[in-house]
């Protein structure tokens, strides 16, 4: 019998040929987030845990650590987040037009709770931050392999594009 990850993987792989692919992992992450809740275990550590990877999807187990913060980064393909206990504060960005040095600009935000799900395009710009005082458990899917895809980061000052580290993006989850 399968695990409730090894469905959730099994039905990914097979709606990446659809070509609604980011609406339909969507919708099964919401029907399935709760089961997957139970299914995972309450950590006291913060983390990167690779579930599946491919050249054409990764699944990850995210665990941010009480009041995390992660600066502006792109993803350069879709991804689909469902916490599944916690709080995940999303602030979203866009490129500055014109602008030499790679700079954005706030455009909105979103809060997504325990049992909530959040679709993101391929070029979304988006800052994460835990803003409670309790571990936040999320599970991410992404359309290609979250460690090998090129992308980028913004610095927190002044808001400058920079080119992004998997090792850096990992080592901050640690305690």
């Amino acid at each position: 019998m399968a695990t409730i990850i090894e469905e959730l993987i099994t039905y990914c792989q097979h709606a990446r040929s659809k070509p609604n692919c980011i609406s339909t992992v969507e919708t099964y992450l919401r029907d399935k987030l709760s089961s997957i809740a139970t299914a995972m275990a309450t950590t006291k550590n913060g983390g990167i845990e690779a579930l599946y990877v491919s050249d054409t999807l990764t699944v990850l187990n995210v665990v941010w650590q009480p009041r995390m913060m992660m600066p502006p980064h792109n993803h350069n393909t879709w991804a689909v987040i469902g916490v599944y206990v916690g709080q995940e504060d999303n602030t979203f960005w866009r490129r500055l037009q014109g602008d030499t040095m790679g700079r954005i600009e706030q455009v909105g935000s979103q809060s997504i709770c325990a049992g909530e799900v959040i679709a993101m395009p391929e070029e979304t710009i988006h800052s994460v931050k835990n803003p409670i005082n309790e571990f936040t458990g999320a599970i991410h899917i992404y359309g290609a392999n979250f460690f090998s895809i090129q992308r980028s980061k913004w610095d927190s000052q002044g808001l400058r594009e920079q080119a992004y580290s998997v090792d850096e993006n990992n080592q901050s989850f640690e305690s």
